[in-house]
């Protein structure tokens, strides 16, 4: 998921591209966002032939504009914008472990059970006293 802040005091329009349409659905991939207000964006990996996660050089980028509309720019208007009227950011795609996801995963289980035994422990020595 990608969260897209607009800090200005007007409209402001996005879109975001990726070098690698087929092994992606971005949702909303285009839009507009009022002054103040954020936008989330859903981004899903697609089911994949290949099982390896070699995706160096899948990248997305994120352009953003300011515009007096509430729909989407069209092509041709992000095509007339000027290059210093658009703001981009480029982001490349990185996937983390899985071992170390899992293990992260584990850690986070084991210390909420620790957790729970000292709130436990605790709520006895309360009564005991």
């Amino acid at each position: 998921e990608l969260t897209l802040s607009n800090v200005s005091n007007g409209l402001v329009a996005f879109k975001v591209k990726t070098t690698a349409p087929k092994n992606y659905l971005v949702r909303p991939s285009a839009g507009t966002i009022a002054a103040g207000a954020t936008e989330k964006v859903q981004i899903i990996m697609q089911p994949r032939k290949d099982t390896s996660l070699d995706s160096a050089s899948d990248r997305f980028l994120v352009r953003a504009a300011s515009t007096t509309s509430t729909q989407p720019l069209s092509k041709s208007e992000w095509d007339a914008k000027a290059k210093h009227e658009l703001q981009e950011l480029k982001l490349t795609v990185q996937f983390a472990d899985h071992e170390q996801t899992i293990t992260r995963d584990t850690d986070v289980q084991q210390r909420r059970r620790q957790y729970e035994e000292m709130q436990a422990y605790g709520a006895q020595v309360e009564q005991d006293v």
